[in-house]
């Protein structure tokens, strides 16, 4: 019975996913639409990064070209660039600490698109931990380096943060009903916040199939609980 339920436990966590975030618009032709699966599927479900604010730093970056050189989609330099993982010596020097080595993504290729988006959203999840979940220092952080950046860093006249703070709200206003009155060279974690709810899509067919696992779910405990 307890092989049972730890199944029926696991189904239940599977049918929990039902959100599907928007694909927004892409307001100056740029080709997101090649990547915005792969973003949503490394940079949130398993970085826990505004897929919305990722994209906006690919865009700055690379324009969603993968093969721009040196560094690929998110341009990764330096110690982050590193293949197949970056030299251990130094890496407490160059690295804040909460960039955990052993948690850092192989990449064989900088110029392949989906290794180059989990070695850039899990370099931007540790900075995000670093600064506390700010997206404005955290952008200037990637782009000027951790090491000359503080929490108490003037951003809000860096051109970097500006353009960011730009693309982010104009794919976020693309997939809204009302623009964000964010100001230009601002940002926040809209898809984890409770002002960008209509940010996530929740699919029907996703709730349907949901529901009808857990049905026969709990079917399957009764008929079996009584053949016992």
């Amino acid at each position: 019975m307890k092989k049972l339920m730890t199944l029926v436990f696991i189904l239940l966590l599977s049918t929990t996913g039902f959100a599907d975030f928007k694909q927004p618009v892409a307001t100056q032709g740029e080709p997101i639409g090649d990547w915005w699966t792969q973003i949503v599927s490394t940079c949130y479900n398993k970085w826990n990064v505004d897929p919305y604010f990722a994209a906006s730093i690919i865009k700055r970056e690379s324009w969603f070209d993968e093969e721009v050189e040196p560094g690929g989609l998110f341009q990764l330099n330096g110690i982050i660039a590193g293949i197949p993982i970056p030299n251990m010596i130094g890496w407490e020097d160059s690295m804040p600490n909460t960039a955990i080595y052993n948690k850092m993504p192989i990449v064989t290729d900088l110029l392949d698109g989906m290794e180059n988006i989990d070695r850039g959203c899990w370099y931007l999840s540790s900075l995000l931990k670093y600064y506390n979940n700010d997206y404005n220092i955290t952008a200037l952080a990637y782009d000027e380096g951790w090491q000359y950046v503080s929490v108490q860093t003037n951003y809000k006249n860096n051109e970097y943060v500006k353009v960011v703070s730009n693309y982010q709200n104009e794919y976020l206003e693309s997939i809204t009903d009302k623009p964000k009155n964010n100001p230009t060279g601002s940002m926040t974690g809209l898809v984890i916040a409770e002002t960008n709810k209509k940010a996530v899509n929740f699919e029907p067919y996703y709730l349907v199939g949901g529901i009808g696992v857990i049905i026969l779910s709990l079917i399957l405990v009764i008929i079996l609980g009584k053949k016992k």
